[in-house]
Order: structure tokens, then C-alpha cells, then sequence
């Protein structure tokens, strides 16, 4: 839970915020390998496990100064499904 003032004092958008979760949960085919037969794709799942991982995730240094998720952010172990719409208000 990003906190807005937080991140402003800071000097760090919510953009900035994200493109750090981002950097910290790499994810994705890294290349493949392949011959006449079959290609195998090598991929990088360094996704951070447990909301704890994500308290030090570094948001920005600058100038001597750290920030981290932690200085701009409430950090909570949650769930939430994004493939079901949930119940519809009417």
C-alpha cells in the first residue's frame, strides 16, 4: 500500500514506485535454445515469494540518500485474484 505523501517527500512518483516492483520481480523468457528437432526456452522467474522479500526492495539511490519500499510503503501479506470480476454493484 504505496502512500502518496510519503513517496512525494521522498521525490519519487508512483510510477517510480512501480517501475521498482518491476525491476525487483524479474520474469520472462530469457532465450531459447534449438536444433532440427526441438527449441527450449530458458527462462528467469526471480519473482519475490513472500511480502517480507519486499520490504528492502530498493526504490531509489541518489546522493548518498537510500530509499526503500519500506520508506514509502506499507508492506502486507494479501491476496488478490485478478481473474475473477468479483461481485457486480447494480
Amino acid at each position: 500500500e504505496i502512500d502518496p505523501r510519503a513517496a512525494a517527500q521522498a521525490g519519487l512518483t508512483l510510477e517510480q514506485v512501480r517501475q521498482a516492483l518491476v525491476a525487483a520481480n524479474p520474469f520472462g523468457p530469457l532465450g531459447a535454445f534449438e536444433d532440427a528437432r526441438q527449441t527450449e526456452v530458458v527462462a528467469l522467474n526471480g519473482q519475490l515469494p513472500r511480502a517480507a522479500d519486499y520490504d528492502q526492495v530498493l526504490v531509489r539511490a541518489r546522493n548518498g540518500t537510500v530509499v526503500r519500499l519500506t520508506d514509502v510503503a506499507r508492506v502486507v501479506e494479501d491476496f488478490v485474484d485478478v481473474g475473477h470480476p468479483g461481485p457486480l454493484l447494480g
